[in-house]
């Protein structure tokens, strides 16, 4: 199978910068991608995140991995995690090669779906930087602007698209066609209706160009010419709230009082529709917020029939339905818990924080086995999920499975190098595992990190102690002394 443009791109800058070329991907590591791929091209999500996982686990830096774990999160519309490993996958490749460049602009699409328009356009600025000719990184920050109205900025960006490489492109080429509309809706919002109306007419009749072509006409008084814009509009979207006033308003200059009345009426309807979600939407977040003022002020009884009585309302939304399981959970009411996280499960089978707290409530119940299998379909369904792997850890170590427990605390270490709390937990699991030197040394690295819990140096004492480094377990056991006494220097 020929390389992926990822690992193309990664090689050829590698070779022409004169940089050591890592060694390539495991065989195995290569099959799982290859499954990945295929799995990820039919949509077969499960299938996606199981071979990635097994792709993660033996090769956790692997960049073609992140990125399409990045895409299959998006997909998922799990928009958080395809920053996450868009992010690391950046991190990687470096953020001046042509692969990292790839990364950086998934994770600006991914940062932009989430809602975080300003951390996409800094980082879409990053990559203007690094190749200020690379094709449709103008156009996507000319979006974010609209987005955000920033008009003329917006302006500026679809202009720069548009004339990129000093030579018109054709109009057939998509990035081009969007920022012509770009560029007209832009001019419509800053009143420029001759530029707006330029542009549209270069653009692809999406509703979005036909309707503020049609606005633009208007406010030019063209309304014969408007009315025909707002009807095409309604042709392929009849609920088209805008476009059935704007042909009211047309249609009144015109003296057509009975298509006036016509676009009046049907507009009267959709806003009843439109009040009435509202309100539900409205009563539901009431109910989700008094449960959770209730429940945090331990009222779990009342927090859970707010919860119940929303999740009635809205029998589709898994989001309530999570919360209500962690509320049993809280109250330690796992014969409740339990079904109602297999629930959120039968819905979305691929919902990880589900089998996440499914395991967490196997555990607790003794169902040790099942805790296993619902933690590792967790982690297989979010392989960047630290807590995940953690949870994972603690069930393996508990049932003797010393060397998996170690590697999935390798695997959390990995994804947080800086946190204290990861060297903290891979510390211990090592230490239960034998591995004792090393085990000191992460706990001490927790340490240096900032670890704020006085066990530590208890835990390091015992450590030196079956060392037998006497004066560092002494060392140690001071240490813990004092911070127990509320000193707050640790050494």
């Amino acid at each position: 199978m020929p390389p992926s443009p990822v690992a193309s791109c990664l090689l050829a800058f590698m070779l022409a910068a004169g940089l050591p070329v890592a060694s390539a991907p495991s065989p195995s590591v290569t099959s799982a991608l290859a499954r990945a791929r295929q799995a990820l091209d039919s949509a077969d999500h499960a299938q996606t995140m199981a071979s990635l996982d097994e792709a993660l686990r033996l090769e956790p830096e692997n960049p073609e991995a992140l990125m399409l774990l990045g895409r299959v999160m998006v997909r998922m519309e799990r928009f958080e995690e395809g920053v996450s490993a868009f992010r690391r996958c950046a991190d990687v490749l470096g953020s001046s090669t042509p692969a990292g460049l790839d990364a950086l602009c998934a994770l600006a699409d991914a940062e932009t779906r989430r809602g975080s328009s300003r951390q996409a356009i800094e980082v879409l600025k990053t990559v203007l930087s690094a190749a200020p000719t690379r094709p449709s990184v103008n156009h996507d920050l000319g979006r974010i602007y609209l987005a955000v109205g920033e008009l003329e900025s917006a302006q500026r960006s679809f202009r720069a698209e548009i004339d990129l490489a000093g030579a018109p492109r054709p109009l057939t080429d998509p990035v081009i066609a969007s920022s012509w509309e770009g560029l007209g809706l832009a001019a419509y919002r800053l009143g420029d209706d001759a530029t707006a109306l330029e542009a549209l007419g270069k653009a692809p009749p999406t509703l979005d160009a036909r309707f503020h072509a049609g606005l633009a006409l208007a406010r030019q008084g063209r309304h014969e010419e408007a009315l025909g814009a707002f009807q095409e509009v309604l042709s392929k979207e009849p609920e088209h709230h805008g476009a059935l006033q704007a042909v009211a308003r047309s249609a009144a200059v015109l003296g057509r009082d009975a298509e006036r009345r016509q676009a009046l009426d049907r507009f009267a309807t959709l806003y009843k529709k439109d009040e009435e979600r509202r309100a539900l939407r409205v009563r539901i977040l009431e109910l989700r917020t008094q449960a959770e003022t209730l429940g945090m002020g331990g009222d779990t009884a009342g927090a859970v029939a707010r919860l119940e009585e929303a999740s009635r309302l809205s029998p589709d939304d898994m989001d309530i339905v999570v919360s209500l399981g962690r509320l049993h959970y809280a109250a330690k009411d796992l014969a409740r818990a339990e079904p109602t996280f297999r629930k959120v499960i039968a819905a979305q089978p691929l919902n990880a924080f589900a089998h996440y707290w499914l395991g967490r409530v196997q555990a607790d119940s003794g169902d040790v086995a099942g805790a296993t299998s619902s933690l590792e379909r967790a982690c297989r369904a979010s392989p960047m999920t630290l807590t995940y792997h953690v949870h994972l850890a603690q069930v393996y170590l508990r049932t003797k499975r010393a060397a998996d427990g170690v590697h999935e605390l390798r695997l959390a270490r990995r994804l947080a190098p800086s946190d204290p709390e990861s060297a903290y937990n891979l510390g211990l699991g090592l230490a239960q595992a034998g591995s004792l030197r090393e085990a000191a040394a992460e706990l001490e690295e927790a340490v240096r990190q900032g670890h704020p819990d006085p066990r530590v140096y208890q835990i390091l004492s015992q450590i030196y102690a079956r060392l037998g480094d006497a004066e560092a377990s002494r060392r140690a056991m001071q240490t813990y002394q004092r911070l127990q006494a509320g000193e707050t220097s640790p050494r």
